[in-house]
């Protein structure tokens, strides 16, 4: 079937447009090779794919440069990867408006190399260091610790092209910041996980690069003691572009420990960004808030260094765990992170936990564990301990995610809590937009 497929595609498209042999191998998820893969050049080509799929009943994947294709609840089968990777072109660009329209395909890195040019940039920092691709981004809804300061990925979304699973071309949004129709639908595809359509194409509002980027160092024995730290930071009359803790494990790993050479402990990392009087004056007020806990500073390239460093934390991490509190509960959300650690971090076969990594003005924790994923014993001790903490979470009104994981782990515990209420809205919304069920089956929240 996988070879008669392929030839199908190959009637459909150019063969350059199908990958073969090792190529399909590598994008092998949970066990589950895929019969085939697309790489198509034009909306146009996307579309008629999908049409083709929905009428044959292809299950389809979309995917970017598929850095992050193992995310979500594992597949049991998956017959075509549709992968974005030659859609990068950079349609329009206006620099003097702040707006550019680009390819789903193009990867973050690019991207950030072309606006920065124009001392602009995307003011979004996923996880990945830059490997993933905007249509990836856009797709998970993916952020980091810049998101409380400067917006979620929605956010940065004025328009984007969305192919639906039954092959319909859809333009929502406009290139204007101020922009009605489709305004809505923009934000649903934002975060759909490529279950209502395929995005091929966005039109982003960009950010001056600041005039200063200062990120500051704390250090302390006591997490608990640099959380409060961090809220008389947030009291202050000032926003920080990020405040973000480490436990000493990840603190180490990063890169000249944000400035405080040979300091242990947990860090917190509060980003400054904006003029030079206004980064001065928020320095005086971050470090009288924070008192004698002070590690040092970093600035410009050795800054973004350190940020580009926090978001490569999850590259080759096998779990990686998220929880989602209310900000006035971060500190309740370190303390379960660091409860699941002392628990089962020391678990058989070395599922140890490389640490915790809070944002705290957002209220997310991630839970980052090392060890070797390919045995199921390794992972069988944090599965009851993960459900009992997502039902713990949710009884306060949050959230647990497996952000990625071991296969065996994901499909016992889910990647995803109860939606709830919402998942019959969702339900029918998947209906309308993918009525034949091809895109991501079972891959998200709705079955």
């Amino acid at each position: 079937m996988g070879a008669a497929l392929r030839d199908e595609l190959v009637r459909m498209f150019s063969p350059a447009c199908i990958r073969a042999g090792a190529e399909v191998e590598r994008w092998a998820v949970g066990g589950a090779v895929p019969r085939a893969v697309v790489t198509p050049e034009r909306t146009e080509q996307v579309a008629e794919l999908l049409v083709r799929a929905s009428a044959e009943g292809w299950s389809v994947a979309p995917a970017g440069a598929g850095t992050w294709l193992g995310a979500g609840n594992p597949p049991t089968a998956m017959d075509i990867v549709l992968s974005l990777a030659r859609l990068e072109a950079v349609e329009r660009y206006e620099p003097a408006d702040l707006v550019i329209t680009v390819g789903a395909g193009i990867p973050l890195r690019a991207l950030d190399a072309e606006c920065r040019e124009h001392r602009q940039w995307l003011s979004l920092d996923p996880p990945g260091e830059g490997r993933g691709t905007l249509g990836a981004t856009l797709a998970t809804a993916s952020a980091g610790p810049l998101a409380p300061f400067y917006g979620a990925a929605r956010d940065h979304v004025l328009g984007l092209t969305l192919v639906t699973g039954d092959g319909r071309i859809l333009e929502l949004g406009g290139r204007v910041v101020k922009n009605v129709a489709g305004y809505d639908l923009v934000k649903l595809a934002v975060g759909s996980w490529g279950t209502l359509g395929v995005i091929t194409s966005a039109t982003l509002r960009l950010t001056p690069v600041p005039e200063r980027d200062v990120t500051l160092s704390f250090f302390d024995a006591d997490a608990s003691a640099l959380v409060a730290a961090a809220r008389a930071v947030l009291e202050k009359p000032m926003d920080p572009a990020a405040c973000t803790l480490f436990s000493p494990a990840v603190a180490r790993m990063l890169p000249a420990t944000a400035g405080g050479v040979g300091a242990d402990g947990w860090l917190l990392a509060v980003r400054l960004h904006g003029n030079a009087e206004a980064v001065e004056d928020g320095r005086r007020r971050v470090e009288g808030a924070a008192e004698r806990r002070a590690g040092g500073a970093l600035e410009g390239e050795s800054g973004r260094a350190f940020w580009d460093g926090v978001a490569g934390l999850e590259v080759g991490t096998p779990l990686v765990v998220r929880v989602a509190v209310l900000p006035s509960r971060a500190r309740e959300g370190v303390a379960l992170a660091r409860r699941l650690l002392g628990e089962v971090g020391g678990g058989p076969g070395g599922a140890g936990a490389e640490g915790v990594v809070a944002d705290l003005p957002a209220g997310h924790v991630r839970l980052l564990v090392r060890g070797d994923p390919g045995h199921e014993e390794v992972w069988r001790c944090w599965i009851p301990a993960l459900a009992a903490a997502r039902a713990e979470v949710a009884r306060d009104g949050g959230t647990l995610t497996v952000a990625c994981g071991p296969p065996p782990l994901v499909r016992e515990v889910g990647a995803w809590g109860d939606p709830g209420p919402a998942l019959r809205l969702m339900r029918e919304l998947k209906r309308q937009f993918d009525p034949a069920g091809v895109l991501n089956p079972r891959r998200f929240v709705v079955v």
